[in-house]
């Protein structure tokens, strides 16, 4: 689902300040049959973490480059699709979605 790489991301506060986050991608041996039906696991790399909730993100502020058909190298795949839709009853990918992976990193809900 994502190739090895490196992106930059940068977000500006309110008050100015500017935020610069580098995001690594490395090539890991992952069954692919394994991976396909982890929930959660959006970037499709074997399991959850919090890329998967930031590409959630990145995927619905920004679909013509991170959507399902999306420009970027790492854009979300089809199978990363149904991997991410985890919270809300099957309604699709939702920032809802991306919650719910925060949620059960920080040991908030199971």
């Amino acid at each position: 689902c994502l190739k090895a790489g490196t992106t930059t991301l940068t977000a500006k506060s309110s008050d100015g300040q500017r935020f610069e986050v580098e995001i690594i991608v490395k090539t890991v041996e992952v069954d692919p049959i394994a991976s396909k039906a982890i929930k959660g696991d959006a970037n499709c790399d074997g399991h959850v973490d919090m890329a998967d909730a930031v590409l959630i993100m990145q995927a619905l502020a920004n679909p013509d480059r991170f959507g399902e058909n999306g420009t970027n190298e790492n854009h979300i795949t089809e199978q990363g699709m149904k991997n991410a839709d985890i919270s809300g009853d099957n309604d699709g990918v939702t920032a809802g979605d991306a919650l719910a992976i925060q949620r059960k990193l920080l040991g908030l809900d199971d």
